[in-house]
């Protein structure tokens, strides 16, 4: 086993042990919180219901959650530049922000991977990221007229 498959084995028994770790706290606090329903004076069952009911949910929730295997797009609470949504990653992966994804338009990354390669068509496929606007019109229209200068030449170079 290489170092890259020993760390992901180990990062998702990490993962796999706070989740249990995370669920015995829940239960823990649920079981805290209806005794103290129960023992206050005069008891108070309809909360310890309400307690025990959210912690059953609580404890659900987290039950669900698994490791990713790749996504175009990560929902979660926060906004596009808060970074509050927690990620694992493997040696070798790629986060990309926002404001480059949001340029993709929504193309899976399959296709991403498929237009960077050209694997699949004849035709030059190109992907031009423009993160908060710093290029202007016209300085992306003079690198297309370049990329295609470079596609002609390569063209030529090819047929003769």
């Amino acid at each position: 086993m290489d170092t890259a498959d020993a760390s992901i084995k180990l990062g998702q028994e990490i993962f796999g042990k706070n989740k249990l770790l995370s669920i015995a706290e829940i239960g823990m606090s649920t079981a805290r919180g209806v005794m103290s329903a129960l023992g206050s004076t005069p008891p108070n069952p309809v909360l310890a219901g309400v307690i025990g009911a959210t912690g059953a949910v609580q404890a659900a929730k987290v039950s669900g959650i698994k490791l990713a295997d790749g996504t175009e797009f990560v929902n979660g609470q926060g906004t596009n530049r808060s970074d509050s949504v927690p990620a694992m990653l493997s040696v070798g992966e790629r986060v990309v922000p926002e404001a480059i994804n949001s340029q993709l338009g929504g193309i899976s990354n399959e296709e991403l991977l498929g237009a960077i390669s050209g694997s699949g068509s004849k035709e030059t496929k190109v992907i031009i990221l423009n993160p908060a606007g710093l290029f202007s019109d016209e300085m992306i229209a003079q690198q297309l007229v370049n990329i295609q200068a470079v596609v002609d030449d390569n063209q030529l170079t090819a047929q003769g």
